[in-house]
């Protein structure tokens, strides 16, 4: 069981370190997906911690329903931590970065380009098919 609570404090520290690369490239989606994920994997560890202690409680007591109860919540949050660390690492995956006001864009348009929009089409003029008035009122 101390395996498996300090297997997720490995992957606690590595998904920090993905969202430190996130706040390095001032990438707001990244860091914001990240430490949403590493919220949940830390209420997920402090699970595992309790279940771990409330194990050893309930095997002191011989008390085997109790023991596979905790067992079982602390290998569902060990899995749940892993799937989150995935998720953690395609949050990298999305690009979208924060530019401030000295950010600025060179634009070069490459020489024999035509300069008039083909795509460009004039809408046509309205048709009028209003029939007649009927009566002069």
């Amino acid at each position: 069981m101390e395996k498996l609570v300090e297997q997720m404090h490995q992957q606690t520290a590595a998904m920090e370190k993905i969202g430190v690369q996130a706040r390095k490239e001032k990438d707001i989606v990244k860091l914001d997906c990240v430490n949403a994920k590493v919220n949940q994997v830390k209420g997920l560890v402090k699970i595992s911690e309790q279940a771990a202690a409330d194990l050893h409680e309930a095997n002191a007591r011989n008390d085997d329903d109790t023991s596979q109860n905790h067992f079982t919540k602390a290998t569902m949050a060990g899995r749940k931590v892993s799937q989150l660390r995935q998720d953690a690492e395609q949050c990298i995956g999305q690009l979208a970065y924060y530019t401030d006001d000295k950010t600025h864009v060179d634009v070069e348009v490459p020489p024999g380009l035509p300069s008039n929009d083909s795509t460009f089409s004039p809408l046509p003029t309205p048709i009028d098919n209003r029939p007649a008035p009927a009566s002069g009122f």
